[in-house]
């Protein structure tokens, strides 16, 4: 390819608005024999002239509404990337639950605990007048029967699901502060 050099001319006079009213005759009749440089005109002309009817037709918002949206886009990335470890902690500490969970009652139930038995004395029970009452009778009940009573694996269970998850946690956490 051939390097014509008065390109680097027509060009700075294109890119400034300048030409054709600011160009020497020789430059414009220089461009009327050049073939490199009149397709050089006719492409940097048609590019102008669209960018030019293109301008009004998409409008830019106000500067404040730009900025408030590149903003709230930045927190909601920052949110997301975040989320994540923690999201991760919860799944592991349900999974982590949930087989503690099926353990204790295999355990329960191959030691001769009858969970239907236990649901069934737990419908069958008649309901205190009171709440006091109703609170009272089954801590009562809890303190009277030593063996082990299954009305404890929901909280113990739910206990360590949480510290389970908050440790997951943490040790996330602490992972990603060394950075």
């Amino acid at each position: 390819m051939i390097v014509c050099p008065r390109e680097k001319e027509i060009l700075a006079l294109l890119s400034s608005g300048q030409w054709p009213g600011a160009a020497e005759d020789a430059l414009r009749g220089h461009a009327e024999t050049c073939a490199r440089c009149a397709d050089l005109l006719l492409v940097k002309q048609a590019f102008v002239t669209a960018r030019e009817q293109s301008l009004p037709l998409a409008p830019l918002g106000a500067p404040g509404l730009l900025w408030w949206r590149a903003q709230l886009r930045r927190r909601y990335s920052a949110v997301e990337r975040i989320g994540k470890p923690i999201t991760r902690a919860q799944v592991f500490a349900l999974a982590l639950y949930c087989a503690v969970a099926a353990g204790l009652i295999a355990f329960l139930m191959r030691n001769g605990f009858d969970l239907p038995g236990w649901l069934a004395s737990l419908k069958q029970e008649p309901l205190p007048q009171t709440e006091a009452a109703h609170s009272a009778d089954f801590w009562a009940s809890l303190v009277a029967n030593h063996s082990w009573n299954p009305t404890l694996l929901v909280p113990a269970l739910a206990a360590l699901a949480l510290l389970s998850g908050v440790a997951i946690y943490l040790a996330l956490d602490s992972r990603f502060d060394k950075s």
